[in-house]
Formats: structure tokens, C-alpha cells, sequence
């Protein structure tokens, strides 16, 4: 986990250099109240996750995020072949 945000914090930085440096900030918009939203669901959703990863087996979550994986990939291949026809 650790690595992978240590991933997302340079490429993110990488993104934002390179957008102010090209002076491309005039074309971009960005919603307030949808940022403000979004990191207070963070917030909450890793206080809360991590409070209830620690009640429950791990067995136990590593089986429910394969699953959901399983169906979003089954969802998004859906998605793509329908569009695609």
C-alpha cells in the first residue's frame, strides 16, 4: 500500500508540474465542492476501513475485494462489448 501511494504522489506531483508549467491553468476548471466531498469521503472511508479491516479475518477480506474485482472486471467487459457492437 505504502508503495503504491509513494506511485500516486509522484505521478499526481508529476501531472500537476506539468500542467502549471505549460501554463495550461486557465483551461482548467476545477469543482470546489466536488474536491471538498470527495476528500472528506477519504477521510471518513479510511478511518472507518481501517477500524473495520482490523475486526475482520483477513482470509475473510482478501475473498470480498476478489470478488468485487471479479464483478467490476465483469462489468467493465460488459460495458465494452455492448459499446462495442
Amino acid at each position: 500500500v505504502g508503495t503504491s501511494l509513494t506511485v500516486i504522489v509522484i505521478n499526481a506531483t508529476a501531472g500537476l508540474l506539468g500542467q502549471w508549467w505549460s501554463g495550461g491553468w486557465a483551461q482548467v476548471h476545477i469543482d470546489v465542492p466536488t474536491v471538498a466531498i470527495t476528500i472528506a469521503g477519504g477521510i471518513v472511508g479510511s478511518i472507518f476501513g481501517g477500524a473495520l479491516a482490523r475486526r475482520i479475518p483477513q482470509a475473510a477480506l482478501r475473498s470480498t475485494f476478489a470478488l468485487l474485482l471479479v464483478i467490476a472486471g465483469i462489468g467493465l467487459a460488459a460495458k465494452h462489448l455492448l459499446t462495442a457492437v
